[in-house]
């Protein structure tokens, strides 16, 4: 197991680390893989991430207890996807 370090890294060290991970992924902006991508319009992408960093720092597993919103999402999400794998028209909450 590795240590931890005596200090982090700095921003750069960071995004230069991401990038380079990036970097052995599949070129699915260019269209090279079909699947494992939920690709779109960018405003939908842009409303997609807002909507991740809205609650970026709060815990899905306290849904019940501390986040009901969380809860009432992942329900909606649920929901939604097995409606739509029966081809059943999803229901408001």
């Amino acid at each position: 197991m590795k240590a931890l370090p005596d200090s982090g890294w700095s921003r750069g060290d960071i995004d230069a680390a991401l990038t380079s991970f990036a970097g052995q992924d599949s070129r699915w902006k260019e269209g090279r893989v079909p699947l494992y991508v939920f690709g779109g319009e960018a405003e939908a992408s842009e409303v997609g991430r807002d909507a991740f960093f809205r609650f970026f720092t709060e815990n899905a597993l306290g849904g019940k207890r501390a986040f009901p919103s969380l809860k009432q999402m992942e329900e909606d999400v649920v929901a939604g996807s097995t409606c739509s794998a029966h081809h059943e028209p999803a229901r408001a909450s």
